[in-house]
């Protein structure tokens, strides 16, 4: 398992004693790399010095709203010579703080806006600090970086509208040890809300340590603290946590850092993945092939769901699927599920070997379908899935044929709702379980789908829009 703690400040004087053994504890804890952010000239001059000494710590520099007020001509001259060291990846914290109002608030903005061009001129990523005002950030952030801006909101605690606003312009959200706190209930609520894939992992270290370690020094080692917390929130796996989180710091800033951790849970940020966990089941990734053109799909912006790349090069043999599932699959995981990037009854007789295989190790079976198999195969499929599929989950995400081809966008045409329909009747009748899916869409009524589920003498489960896996 690989962490990365996005947000840290090991150059400051809490550090200065033991910081050999902080950085040894920080790895022996699966935290391995540290982004060291700078708050001032001496701070990010600082910061560059640790990420040149320690191949695992990397740099940032930026000038903190508190320290605005104290910066002459001739400080920034020196600042932006920083910004061409190798370890510099970022620009932050920078931002605007209205709580405190340590610096004066016209000094805030204009250092900032000069910080953001600088960022934007260099193409470096931003790390903001925004707390009590939100609205001026987001103005002075449109208004110099444009609709779509590469960043974090670090050690977030607004609302969840202002959560939606950073998202609405690509930015990602990290949390901090405040989430741990038995009064952080709202807090808890936002991040919910927050799609994993946009979050981040800080301690904001020596500041804010988890409950755990509430009134110590906080210190990258007590991250774990973090994803725990971020696994029951979102209902994964510490695992799951690490892996994507991981992801989204190499996507944010450019890192390249998979592969020099041994002990990490790959983010297969190159290689295709053919089996992948998510939670405690194990997922297949068999084909990249696709009868529908769904407009929220994720092929269409992503190759990756839930940290694992699934964009295939070509379709793995029976062979290849089989090497890839773990021999202890029946201990490890509670179920198997083919579901990846494309719709895995295309390739029937493979689902058919694979099951066979599962089934000796008495395995739990899903299939996530379209419901095209029958049209596919122009024959019944569900007859021959009996005794290997154990549940079928038919994402159907319409009610009428017209409505189904505007969403979907199925090959065969306005007929296929109708064949969906019937392969849903036709799987009732000969496995254990089968459901339909919609996703949640803004503008979406649930209760027609409800209908049809019971109508149809099947069960009904509402997916999250943009929660992918």
């Amino acid at each position: 398992m690989l962490i990365v703690d996005s947000h840290a400040h090991l150059d400051f004087p809490e550090f200065q004693k033991d910081l050999p053994e902080v950085i040894t504890r920080a790895k022996q804890n699966n935290v391995g790399y540290i982004i060291n952010v700078g708050t001032n000239l001496d701070s990010s001059r600082r910061a560059i010095e640790l990420a040149n000494l320690y191949p695992e710590v990397y740099a940032t520099i930026g000038i903190h709203p508190h320290e605005a007020n104290e910066i002459t001509d001739s400080n920034w001259q020196e600042f932006i010579k920083l910004i061409h060291n190798d370890k510099v990846i970022a620009i932050g914290e920078i931002g605007l703080d209205f709580y405190k109002d340590l610096s004066p608030r016209p000094s805030q903005k204009d250092i900032f806006i000069k910080q953001l061009k600088l960022a934007k001129e260099h193409r470096k990523p931003i790390i903001i600090h925004d707390r009590e005002a939100h609205t001026e950030c987001l103005e002075i952030l449109k208004q110099v970086m444009g609709p779509k801006i590469k960043g974090v909101a670090h050690c977030f605690s607004g609302s969840k509208e202002i959560a939606r606003e950073y998202l609405n312009l690509g930015m990602f959200i990290s949390v901090a040890g405040p989430i741990t706190y038995p009064n952080a209930s709202k807090l808890r609520e936002t991040v919910k809300s927050i799609p994993v894939e946009s979050l981040l992992l800080e301690t904001d270290c020596p500041f804010l340590a988890p409950q755990a370690k509430r009134g110590q020094r906080n210190e990258p080692s007590y991250l774990i603290y973090h994803i725990n917390e971020l696994a029951k929130i979102y209902g994964l796996s510490v695992e799951d946590i690490a892996r994507i989180t991981t992801l989204n710091v190499i996507h944010l800033f450019g890192l390249n850092i998979i592969s020099i951790c041994k002990k990490s849970v790959k983010a297969n940020t190159k290689s295709e993945t053919i089996a992948y966990p998510i939670r405690n089941s194990l997922y297949l990734n068999i084909t990249n092939r696709c009868t529908c053109k769904c407009y929220f799909c994720v092929t269409r912006f992503s190759d990756y769901v839930k940290g694992h790349n699934l964009r295939l090069t070509k379709e793995p043999s029976l062979e290849e699927i089989l090497s890839a599932i773990p021999q202890d699959v029946h201990i490890k995981y509670k179920e198997v599920v083919f579901c990846g990037y494309g719709e895995p009854t295309l390739r029937l007789d493979i689902i058919k070997g694979v099951c066979r295989y599962l089934k000796k190790k008495d395995m739990h079976i899903r299939i996530n379908t379209n419901g095209h198999a029958n049209i596919i195969a122009n024959k019944s499929v569900p007859p021959e899935l009996k005794g290997l599929i154990d549940c079928v989950s038919v994402s159907i995400n319409a009610l009428n044929p017209k409505e189904y081809q505007e969403i979907c966008q199925p090959q065969f045409g306005e007929q296929t709702f109708d064949k969906v329909i019937k392969f849903i009747k036709e799987a009732k009748e000969s496995l254990p379980y089968v459901e339909i899916t919609t996703i949640m869409r803004p503008d979406i009524d649930i209760k027609p789908f409800q209908k049809l589920a019971q109508d149809l003498g099947v069960d009904f489960r509402a997916r999250i829009y943009n929660e992918i896996g």
